[in-house]
């Protein structure tokens, strides 16, 4: 549950504050979305939380850098 909630306040985040093109939020979005497929597919349902993970990388470092991943305080 926590990662689900994360990875949506990273959308928001990235809507809100992200240096990126409408194109490059609305793609992203549309894969935030199309990653919830994963949870009615039978045989594969066990993708949505490492897709959500895998997301929450990705809005993460397209909103924030690669200060997002590192632990540094500058």
């Amino acid at each position: 549950m926590f990662v689900i909630v994360f990875t949506l306040i990273l959308v928001i985040c990235c809507w809100w504050i992200g240096d990126l093109t409408f194109r490059t939020k609305g793609i992203l979005t549309l894969l935030y979305l199309g990653s919830f497929a994963w949870m009615w597919t039978q045989d594969y349902s066990f993708l949505f939380i490492p897709s959500q993970c895998l997301l929450a990388a990705i809005f993460g470092l397209a909103t924030f850098g690669t200060d997002f991943l590192n632990r540094r305080m500058r």
